[in-house]
């Protein structure tokens, strides 16, 4: 019922927040590039898939039966 004001009194504290720290004498927080896992995590996937693959295979070559009934 009363949320347009409470919302107004906060969205004055958040910009009076960004006001300030664009001053000249704000901290500066130095930009780090985030390190890519992608590369990682695919070769852990691609590992474990190995490793499934390799128990669920059958341990010999695979004879062929041939037709049934032909």
């Amino acid at each position: 019922m009363d949320s347009l004001p409470i919302a107004m009194i906060t969205s004055a504290r958040l910009m009076d927040l960004e006001a300030y720290s664009a001053r000249p004498d704000a901290p500066v927080v130095p930009y780090v590039e985030p390190k890519r896992r992608v590369r990682r995590t695919r070769a852990a996937v691609a590992d474990a898939l190995h490793r499934i693959a390799d128990r669920l295979a059958p341990a010999g070559p695979v004879r062929e039966t041939g037709t049934l009934g032909c």
